[in-house]
């Protein structure tokens, strides 16, 4: 057999070998298979450690190293909707490059180890699934979407990295009279909800806001996912799991037990909207979370609905009364739109199910008067 069918034959037997180990375990090593394969064929083993394609192969499948070229250009966000491109979105900007690290047959079968090492059910019933990684040592949140879910045949990945883009008010704000006032709406502890659409900039801009808060006071943090940025502050972190006792509902009724000066609710879905506005009407003040919304006076209505859906009082609290809850307990909600404040309303109470509200900022327009009143 010529050299070259040789090296033909070990690459073949390298992949078979590391598809059977695949189907038993996620602990798969280069060296291991290196050996069977010198042993099973009478071969030196630094003629197959030679094979430098051989192991780019293995490291571009098993550790995913095709995606450190993009994750060193500190991207906020990285994603693959396929391995051709990537995208990556940066604080107000975002880039689309050729991916030609990893080749078309390989990429689908990276993603599916990868969520295997991290013992993860992901398949065509489970499409879907999110979770904290470690990559370089930096903390990331992955996100990865089964090729089932969609018209395309390959998976999705959707990367964003944690805890590291800690930005001010002064990367979002120009206007000293506006940062000013924002300033004072933390010190006064009022309590305010950021809203947009994904990837709007709502948890980067809720860090800015949490980045003023006083070293001195005792934040009470619950996430899903840590994505909020308090490691020079006086906190508390609580991160929810799919267990019992464990929900972010949970935990909102748990943080009323410790002493919070500051409750950060990392984003509003679901059944945690009943604990967070019951603990706002107890007089817990300061408290700030986001929320997916279409605008400011749509987030009310968001915020109302959710309650609606999930509190247990059934028919005996109707919505115009949730909203007027709601209402009562919101002091502002700041909508965020690519990356920039779109638009802040200072929240005065509801009539019916109308909440009232005054717009104080509105970007590319004056500031609107104090005693300007909407429905």
């Amino acid at each position: 057999m010529k050299h070259n069918d040789i090296l033909q034959y070990i690459k073949e037997q390298f992949v078979l070998k590391f598809s059977e180990y695949m189907k038993k375990t996620s602990d798969i090593s280069y060296e291991t298979i290196i050996d069977e394969l010198c042993y099973e064929n009478s071969l030196e083993k630094d003629t197959i450690l030679a094979l430098d394609e051989l192991k780019g192969w293995f490291n571009n499948i098993y550790h995913q190293e095709y995606l450190n070229v993009y994750l060193n250009l500190s991207a906020n966000e990285v994603m693959l909707k396929d391995p051709n491109y990537a995208y990556l979105f940066f604080h107000n900007y975002k880039e689309k490059y050729q991916n030609n690290t990893i080749l078309n047959e390989d990429y689908n079968k990276s993603l599916e180890l990868l969520a295997y090492k991290e013992k993860q059910k992901w398949n065509y019933t489970n499409p879907f699934v999110s979770f904290q990684i470690i990559i370089n040592k930096a903390e990331y949140r992955c996100s990865l979407i089964h090729r089932s879910a969609s018209v395309s045949k390959y998976h999705q990945i959707f990367l964003r990295k944690l805890g590291a883009n800690n930005f001010g008010l002064e990367d979002f704000i120009q206007d000293n009279n506006l940062k000013s006032k924002i300033k004072k709406l933390i010190n006064d502890k009022r309590n305010i909800i950021v809203a947009g659409s994904t990837g709007s900039g709502k948890t980067t801009f809720l860090n800015s806001l949490v980045s003023e808060i006083p070293s001195h006071e005792h934040i009470v943090c619950i996430e899903d996912t840590k994505e909020i940025y308090l490691d020079d502050k006086l906190h508390s972190r609580l991160l929810s799991q799919k267990e019992q006792n464990k929900s972010m509902k949970d935990y909102c009724k748990y943080a009323l037990r410790m002493s919070p000066e500051r409750i950060l609710l990392g984003e509003i879905r679901a059944e945690e909207i009943v604990s967070m506005v019951l603990a706002m009407n107890t007089g817990h003040d300061g408290f700030m979370s986001t929320i997916h919304a279409n605008n400011a006076k749509d987030t009310l209505h968001r915020l109302a609905l959710l309650f609606n859906i999930h509190s247990d009082t059934g028919a005996s609290i109707s919505y115009n009364q949730i909203m007027k809850l709601i209402c009562s307990n919101i002091d502002y909600v700041i909508f965020m739109k690519d990356k920039e404040i779109s638009e802040i309303i200072r929240v005065i109470g509801a009539e019916k199910d109308c909440p009232i509200f005054e717009i104080t900022y509105i970007k590319n327009h004056e500031e609107y008067s104090d005693s300007a009143q909407y429905h």
